[in-house]
């Protein structure tokens, strides 16, 4: 079954938070997955994972970056804290051809942040990440090394640090996520 992941960015700043369960609108998620699953359909796509990514345009039609057969990443622990959902346990019901059943009750939110550099360089410091390790909303932060390469994402670099956060309200987990793109400092030289 189709979901949808809202997409935010946050003063103008290069980073990327994606939060689970979503506030677009019914509408939009009908859309979202009417082009999902026409598209899976006309692939012939079967018995497989599908992950699709689309994007909406300010006209509000919906269209289609990517589909891809795969749900690794951070996916399957945003599902298994939002919902208590194993998409590992749903992708090998659907290959044995058994009933896949969508819990569709929110158990609590969570979003992804992923932050990256603003400019090429090498990574000297990430300002603020020790505050992450000590908060109880935050999940599974992850640097990159330090000496490591980095850049924008506009460039193809990967992101230089990533976390989740967790939270009872929509609210809680966009403006704990604001609060760390207003505080961590990606520093390269």
């Amino acid at each position: 079954a189709p979901s949808v992941v809202d997409f935010h960015s946050y003063n103008g700043r290069h980073n990327c938070i994606r939060i689970l369960g979503s506030k677009i609108s019914k509408d939009l998620q009908k859309k979202a997955k009417e082009v999902v699953t026409t598209a899976i359909r006309i692939l012939g796509m079967q018995h497989c994972a599908a992950h699709t990514e689309l994007y909406i345009t300010t006209s509000g039609e919906v269209k289609i970056i990517e589909i891809a057969s795969r749900t690794g990443g951070f996916r399957p622990k945003m599902y298994q804290v939002a919902y208590g959902l194993s998409l590992s346990d749903q992708l090998l019901k659907a290959v044995l051809s058994k009933d896949v059943k969508v819990r569709k009750s929110l158990k609590q939110y969570i979003a992804v942040t992923d932050f990256y550099a603003e400019s090429e360089g090498v990574l000297t410091a990430v300002n603020g990440f020790d505050l992450l390790e000590k908060d109880e909303s935050v999940l599974s932060p992850l640097m990159d090394k330090i000496g490591a390469i980095v850049g924008p994402a506009a460039l193809g670099y990967a992101s230089v640090a990533k976390f989740y956060i967790v939270g009872k309200t929509y609210k809680e987990v966009l403006e704990k996520a604001h609060y760390y793109q207003d505080t961590l400092k990606i520093i390269v030289r």
